[in-house]
């Protein structure tokens, strides 16, 4: 996998397009793979899939506030030389690109938000689950059982919880410990 501004990303080359990039940023606990194979390579779009700080195979400890995980993408979109791009974010990543759509409206070209919101707290069980090595995989749990209707494939929800499994618990805390400060409802009425 390629490596730009210290960020692991999974890049899907597009043909005779005039759309902007597709920047997709995974949810707490997840990396490039959270992305389905069919939206990692859309057809005429440039796909950038990222794996960021401290998950999938970028180096680090996570971060422990949406901010900091934005000023990775603001870097990793110099080094490739984005001027702008179109961010899809799941979860904790919808919230990276609304701040980014906040804090630097000129980079984005538009947004993709699934599961997310503009404010997301976390249950108190699942930060101290996911703040202890030991508790690691009940706080994996939780969010699994907590992420699906009960309609899904098993196997999805399977395939989900053994690769969050993968992400060092220092990491799932810190992801959560950004979702749970996260707030920007009073910002969305700035976002066009």
């Amino acid at each position: 996998m390629p490596i730009a501004a210290g960020l692991n990303y999974f890049f899907h080359e597009a043909e005779h397009t005039t759309r902007p990039p597709l920047i997709l940023i995974h949810g707490a606990g997840g990396f490039h793979l959270s992305w389905p194979p069919h939206i990692r390579r859309l057809h005429r779009c440039a796909i950038y899939a990222l794996d960021l700080n401290g998950h999938g195979k970028s180096a680090g400890n996570g971060r422990t506030t949406v901010e900091e995980h934005v000023q990775d993408v603001l870097k990793f979109m110099d080094a490739l030389g984005l001027q702008s791009a179109c961010l899809a974010g799941h979860s904790m990543g919808g919230g990276i690109a609304l701040a980014m759509a906040v804090l630097h409206p000129q980079r984005v070209d538009g947004l993709v938000l699934v599961g997310t919101g503009a404010k997301m707290r976390v249950a108190q069980a699942l930060l101290d689950a996911a703040s202890q090595n030991d508790t690691f995989p009940q706080a994996v749990e939780m969010v699994i059982e907590n992420s699906f209707s009960n309609f899904v494939d098993l196997r999805v929800k399977e395939l989900t919880k053994q690769r969050m499994l993968l992400t060092h618990p220092q990491t799932l805390h810190a992801d959560l410990l950004a979702c749970h400060a996260f707030n920007m409802l009073d910002s969305l009425p700035g976002i066009s």
